[in-house]
C-alpha cells in the first residue's frame, strides 16, 4: 500500500487547475474556409439582419433554431453573450465562438434575483418565487452567487408522506446537515436553509432562506429548469468553445453520429425530477415510489459511431459528467455503441466522471447489442461525489458501468488508460469487470483514493452476467488492490491512500 503526502496531492490540484484554466481560455476552433458563417450577438445583434457578418449579426439564439443551415456552414456566437434558451443542432454545422472575451454562455435557468418576485409565506423564513413555473419545467438546481451557495432540493414521496430526496448529510456551499425520511407534506415542511420544494399543485417554488427576501440577500439566484439546453440532430456537428450552464436535465443530449464537443465548459447541470407527470397525476412510476431525478453534461441516448468529448471542463453536474446509454427490458433491432474517445477533460464534483450504461436484458435473434472501440484516456476526474450532485442516496463513482442486472451487452476493446482519479466520495468504479480484449480494461492510471472502498464488481472478475448478488466490494487493502492491480484488471495503475482534512464542511480540493 503507498501513501500520498500532501506535496503529491498539491501537485496533482495545480495540474488540474492549469488544465481548467487552459480550457477555459482557449482560442476557438473553427473551419477558416467554409462556404458560409453566421454570426449571432446578444448584445448589439439583429434578428432582422442577414446574420452573415459580425456587423449585421443575428440577436437571439432562437433564430438559429429556427434558420434552416446547410451542412458545413459554421455558427459563431460572440464571446461575452449571454442567452437563455436552446441550441437545435443541425445535421453537419460547426458551432464556435468568435470576438474577444469569455466564451459564449448559454442558460436553461430562469433569473430569480429581483426582489420583488420573492414573497413573504406565512411560515417561518419560506419564500415564495412569484412567477409561475410549470412542473413540467421542474426545478432541478437552485445555484446561488455563481455556484458560491446551492439549493437543496426536496422532493415527496407521496405513497408514504415523506421526503424521498438525497442522503443523510447534505451540503449547500455553506452548512452541512443531516436529514432522515422524515414526514413531508409540502413547502411548510421545508426545515433546512436553502432547501428548496417545487409545487406541482400551485406551480411555485418555495425557498427556506433564514437570511430574508433572497432576491435582497443574493446577487444571482438561477432555477435550472427541467429541459436539455443542446439538443437535435448531432450528426457531423462539432461543439466548441461553448459555456452551457444551469438545465434541469443534461447540458447536451443527442442521437447521432460523427459528433464532436471540445474546449467547452459545462457547469450545474441536472436534478430535474424525470417523471413530473407521474407525480402530478400520482401515476405508477417507472422506478419505484421514489421520484428519480437525472442529468447529464454530455449524454448519446441509443447506438452512437465516433463520439468525441475532449479539452472539456465539466462542474457540478448531477449525474455524469458524460455517458452513453441505452435501457430496454428486451430489442428487436441492433443497438451498438462505437467509436468512443473521451479524453484530456477536467471533471470536477461531477456526482460520476464516466457512464456506460448499455442496459438490455433480452434481445432477439440475430440482433447485436455492443459496445466497442471505446477510448477513455488523458483526463483529470477530482472530488467526484462531491459538491451539489451529493443529494444523491449513493455516493458516486468515478466510473459506471449501469447497475448490475443481467445483461446481453457485449464489450470488446473497452479501455480507460493514463487518467488521474482523485479524491472520489465512492467506489473508484462499479460495474462488471474483464480482463483486456474481453471486455473494460484500465491501464496506466493513477488514483488517489481515501475511502475504505475502491470498487464494485463481481465476484469472478473474468466477468458475470447474474444479478446483484454476484458482485462484491473490493476494499482499500493489499490483498484486493492484488486482485485487481496485479491481476492485471487494473493494469499497471498506481494506487495511493491519503488522510482527508476532516476538520472542513465538505473535503475536497478545490481548483
Amino acid at each position: 500500500m503507498q501513501f500520498a503526502d500532501k506535496k503529491q496531492l498539491e501537485a496533482i490540484r495545480i495540474k488540474a487547475k492549469e488544465r481548467k484554466e487552459q480550457i477555459l481560455n482557449s482560442k476557438s476552433d473553427y473551419p477558416k474556409d467554409a462556404k458560409r458563417y453566421f454570426y449571432i450577438d446578444s448584445i448589439a445583434g439583429d434578428d432582422r439582419s442577414d446574420g452573415l457578418s459580425p456587423e449585421t449579426a443575428w440577436k437571439s439564439v432562437e433564430k438559429t433554431a429556427h434558420f434552416e443551415f446547410q451542412e458545413g456552414d459554421v455558427v459563431l456566437f460572440r464571446r461575452g453573450g449571454l442567452w437563455r434558451g436552446h441550441i437545435r443542432m443541425q445535421k453537419g454545422v460547426y458551432y464556435s465562438a468568435y470576438g474577444e472575451g469569455e466564451k459564449p454562455k448559454f442558460y436553461g435557468s430562469l433569473d430569480a434575483s429581483n426582489p420583488d418576485d420573492w414573497v413573504e409565506t406565512k411560515y417561518k423564513n419560506v419564500w415564495m418565487y412569484r412567477p409561475l413555473v410549470p412542473y413540467v419545467r421542474d426545478i432541478g438546481c437552485l445555484v446561488i452567487n455563481d455556484g458560491q451557495l446551492w439549493g437543496i432540493k426536496v422532493c415527496k414521496n407521496k405513497k408514504e408522506g415523506v421526503r424521498c430526496d438525497g442522503t443523510h448529510d447534505v451540503f449547500n456551499g455553506r452548512k452541512t446537515f443531516s436529514r432522515a425520511r422524515t414526514s413531508f407534506t409540502d413547502y411548510r415542511d421545508l426545515k433546512n436553509d436553502l432547501e428548496f420544494y417545487h409545487n406541482y399543485d400551485d406551480e411555485h417554488l418555495y425557498l427556506y432562506c433564514e437570511d430574508g427576501n433572497p432576491g435582497e440577500v443574493f446577487d444571482s439566484i438561477e432555477l435550472a429548469q427541467r429541459h436539455t439546453i443542446v439538443g437535435g440532430d448531432s450528426e457531423g456537428v462539432v461543439l466548441d468553445n461553448l459555456c452551457i450552464k444551469y438545465a434541469g436535465i443534461h447540458a447536451v443530449g443527442h442521437r447521432g453520429r460523427n459528433f464532436t464537443m471540445q474546449n467547452c465548459e459545462v457547469s450545474w447541470i441536472g436534478g430535474s425530477n424525470q417523471f413530473p407527470e407521474h407525480e402530478m397525476m400520482n401515476w405508477k412510476k417507472p422506478f419505484g415510489d421514489d421520484t428519480t431525478r437525472l442529468g447529464n453534461g454530455c449524454e448519446v441516448y441509443g447506438g452512437c459511431d465516433k463520439f468525441i468529448v475532449k479539452d472539456c471542463f465539466f462542474y457540478q453536474i448531477y449525474d455524469a459528467a458524460v455517458t452513453a446509454q441505452y435501457m430496454r427490458a428486451s430489442v428487436d433491432r441492433d443497438v451498438i455503441m462505437k467509436n468512443i474517445d473521451w479524453h484530456g477533460n477536467i471533471m470536477d464534483c461531477c456526482h460520476y466522471c464516466f457512464e456506460l450504461w448499455l442496459a438490455i436484458q433480452n434481445a432477439a435473434e440475430g440482433v447485436k447489442v455492443e459496445m466497442k472501440d471505446v477510448d477513455v484516456y488523458d483526463n483529470i476526474c477530482i472530488n467526484n461525489g462531491y459538491g451539489w450532485g451529493h443529494q444523491r442516496r449513493d455516493p458516486g463513482y468515478t466510473f459506471f458501468y449501469g447497475d448490475s442486472q443481467k445483461t446481453v451487452c457485449q464489450f470488446s476493446n473497452v479501455e480507460f488508460r493514463d487518467n488521474t482519479f482523485m479524491n472520489g466520495r465512492g467506489f473508484i468504479s462499479k460495474g462488471r469487470m474483464f480482463r483486456k480484449g474481453n471486455g473494460m480494461h484500465f491501464l496506466r492510471n493513477e488514483i488517489y483514493h481515501a475511502g475504505d472502498e475502491i470498487a464494485r464488481h463481481c465476484k469472478d472478475l473474468e466477468g458475470c452476467t447474474g444479478g446483484r448478488d454476484d458482485f462484491k466490494t473490493y476494499m482499500a487493502t493489499d490483498e484486493d488492490l492484488s486482485l485487481l492491480i496485479d491481476g492485471k484488471y487494473w493494469e499497471d495503475c498506481k494506487f495511493y491512500k491519503f488522510t482527508k482534512d476532516e476538520s472542513v464542511s465538505e473535503p475536497y480540493f478545490k481548483i
